[in-house]
């Protein structure tokens, strides 16, 4: 097993990285916070799973504007480009977490989603909960 990390762009908020853990049964990749960004779609190339946070900007840039939350927006990983980040790495499935804005009911969780595959990413997607388990290399993980 090996474990790399990769500094990702989360700034203001500085030393964010990104991991990928290779293991003799897959590859999964976790984000950490960030934009969407080179360093963490070269890492996550031909990766099983990548665990990725993601909000929800691009849909709802307009309701934020000029607000805080424009900011906070800024810094973490848009839906849509996400969704573009993962199909361009070959990624098999794509695994949302730290949602922003925290969805409220499985309508809005699906939202996340729907927002990955405007962005082009056709593979498995799914919105991460606590005790969940993702398949790697055709095992669960």
């Amino acid at each position: 097993m090996s474990v790399e990390a990769v500094a990702v762009h989360h700034e203001p908020v500085l030393d964010a990285v990104a991991y990928r853990v290779t293991t003799p049964s897959g590859v999964v990749v976790i984000s950490g916070d960030t934009r969407v960004c080179a360093a963490v779609e070269a890492l996550a190339a031909g990766a099983d799973v990548l665990v990725h946070e993601a909000c929800r900007s691009s849909a709802l840039a307009a309701a934020v504007k000029g607000s805080v939350f424009a900011k906070i927006f800024s810094y973490h990983a848009d839906t849509v480009a996400l969704g573009g980040l993962a199909k361009r790495a070959g990624v098999r499935h794509l695994l949302l977490t730290h949602l922003i804005p925290s969805p409220a009911n499985p309508e809005q969780e699906e939202a996340f989603v729907l927002d990955a595959r405007k962005g082009g990413y056709e593979s498995r997607a799914s919105v991460g909960r606590d005790g969940m388990s993702a398949e790697i290399g055709g095992r669960l993980g």
